[in-house]
């Protein structure tokens, strides 16, 4: 359970690094930018297939999502860290769901393409998983 704790977190860490280094950076705009360029770009490519393609990717995100904390509390012994835990997990859970949410209203064309995603809550995300996740890993390393 150790290996496949380190593996997610490194996996998590890279993914997450060039969106955390462009938040610390103040400009974490054009990032976004970007990428919902690629995503407006994508789903003109697919078309009506996004939908489910979307919501596939929303499901496999809560699966990750869960084993990764199922495995924290799993293999960290600190207490301290599994409060943190919880508390980024109940943040995530609102970060999911109004994610899910947003994507029902884009979807029945009630929110615009731009609006999908609240960018605060994104960089909250982002900024706390790159961070907990490199904890995790050095908790590991320091066994």
């Amino acid at each position: 359970m150790q290996i496949a704790l380190g593996i997610i977190a490194a996996i998590i860490v890279l993914v997450y690094a060039s969106y955390f280094f462009n938040i610390l950076r103040s400009h974490p705009e054009r990032f976004e930018s970007f990428l919902l360029a690629g995503l407006a770009d994508w789903m003109m490519e697919v078309k009506y297939a996004s939908r489910s393609h979307m919501r596939w990717m929303l499901v496999f995100s809560i699966f990750l999502e869960a084993v990764y904390f199922v495995l924290v509390f799993l293999v960290i012994d600190n207490l301290a860290f599994w409060i943190l835990t919880g508390m980024f997990a109940l943040f995530e859970v609102y970060h999911l769901s109004s994610i899910g949410l947003n994507m029902h209203r884009f979807f029945k064309g009630v929110l615009p393409l731009k609006d999908l995603f609240r960018w605060k809550t994104e960089r909250t995300s982002a900024i706390l998983f790159f961070t907990h996740a490199f904890l995790v890993l050095v908790q590991l390393l320091w066994k």
